[in-house]
């Protein structure tokens, strides 16, 4: 293996302790982006799917049917931006983002009519949040 550049971690009186920076962010690089995290962030994603369905609007079913988990792997960060896994729990039903944010009232056939903020995938990731390890 060729060696690349070295930067010094410890000088002491007996010995120099050094590391290949090149090595570890090859290292770091196949970790964050590598199958087990992408695999892992999935997981926790499935796990959510329960709390999201039981804070769900019980209406007709089709938003609660509609919960889908995508993953795959993006660039994010400003400085030395770097590509990593990711996942993501998403409803798939064509009135999800009124479900999520709520509408404003207007005017039907039926009379005046206003969807509330159920904040559904909101209230998920902040049970998330709450669970995790600090």
């Amino acid at each position: 293996m060729a060696k690349g550049r070295r930067e010094t971690v410890y000088r002491g009186v007996h010995c120099k302790v050094e590391y290949d920076i090149d090595s570890y962010r090859k290292g770091i690089r196949k970790l964050a982006r590598g199958p087990e995290l992408r695999a892992l962030t999935k997981l926790v994603c499935q796990k959510a799917i329960p709390y999201a369905v039981s804070v769900s609007p019980k209406r007709s079913g089709t938003y609660k049917k509609s919960f889908k988990v995508v993953g795959g792997t993006m660039v994010w960060g400003r400085i030395g931006p770097m590509r990593r896994a990711f996942a993501q729990l998403a409803n798939t039903a064509y009135y999800a983002v009124h479900v999520e944010f709520g509408t404003a009232e207007h005017t039907t056939a039926r009379g005046t009519v206003s969807v509330p903020a159920y904040r559904v995938l909101t209230k998920t990731l902040q049970k998330l949040e709450h669970l995790a390890p600090r």
